[in-house]
């Protein structure tokens, strides 16, 4: 199920998204996929790469398990005025399980996934695209702590 794109935030304060946080347990994160493409003939050799990011999340609320499927993508270009082609790509794609107890608002999932998940997946994956591009035999790409 996919979550609307209309602001949560109004339907649910601070203080009622804290109480129903506590009813919702993080079980577990795990990759699933992930697809790589290197192009080292486009690679920069004088010039600092451009790092765009993007992430999409599509939940499951209709069982308990609540289950979330999270894919993170990275685009890498060069910034140099002679070529901006795309020469790396990451996509990692995460399964995400929680227990929840009770019955939790829509509105909460929304917030939840717009604002807490990519604050608790981001390190995986920040982790995962500096192992990779080492193990590319690239210059290690180390991502801003936070994407938001």
């Amino acid at each position: 199920m996919k979550m609307k794109t209309k602001d949560a935030t109004k339907e649910l304060n601070p203080q009622e998204y804290n109480k129903h946080l506590k009813n919702v347990e993080l079980n577990s994160i795990s990759l699933v996929e992930i697809k790589t493409k290197l192009d080292k003939s486009l690679f920069p050799v004088d010039s600092v790469p451009t790092v765009n990011v993007s992430d999409t999340y599509d939940m499951n609320l209709t069982a308990n398990p609540v289950y979330n499927c999270a894919t993170l993508k990275i685009n890498v270009s060069s910034n140099s005025d002679k070529n901006k082609d795309v020469f790396l790509k990451i996509e990692a794609k995460y399964h995400i399980s929680f227990d929840v107890e009770g019955t939790v608002p829509e509105a909460f999932w929304a917030i939840y996934q717009k604002y807490t998940l990519p604050i608790q997946l981001w390190p995986y994956f920040r982790e995962l695209v500096q192992n990779i591009t080492t193990r590319m035999n690239i210059p290690s790409l180390t991502l801003p702590i936070r994407i938001r």
